[in-house]
């Protein structure tokens, strides 16, 4: 069985606030084929979209300084393409408007089981679920 990475050659980007979250996630993923950076740092993380070298991005919604909404935001209108898959500890009703707003729904509760997260990820790069 192929995984998704060669069937889709997908490079995703996570961010998270957590560093334990990006750590496990970048681990999990990287031993299941994916092409994958992470850091808990939206500025960078900005950077490194706007490269366009990431077309996944797996998001916090709460950063504190600012949200993974507002950030998907802002490179989506500077031209990112990618999908996205939003995770978040807070109840996932605060944010449907914003996310109805952007046209996404896809939203992971934490805490979550990776293969939750595998799963995911393969439904909306393999474009079964339509995205904003």
């Amino acid at each position: 069985m192929q995984t998704l990475k060669e069937d889709l050659n997908i490079n995703i980007l996570v961010l998270d606030d957590e560093a334990s979250i990006v750590s496990t996630l970048l681990q999990y993923l990287h031993k299941r084929g994916y092409d994958i950076v992470g850091t808990t740092n939206p500025d960078l993380a900005e950077s490194i979209i706007l490269t366009g070298c990431v077309d996944f991005l797996l998001l916090d919604i709460n950063l504190g300084c600012t949200t993974g909404i507002e950030l998907y935001r802002r490179v989506k209108e500077k031209g990112f393409k990618g999908k996205v898959l939003f995770i978040t500890a807070y109840d996932i009703g605060d944010y449907q408007e914003e996310l109805n707003a952007i046209g996404v729904n896809h939203v992971i509760q934490k805490p979550f089981q990776l293969y939750t997260v595998v799963e995911m990820i393969q439904k909306i790069a393999s474009k079964e679920v339509k995205q904003g």
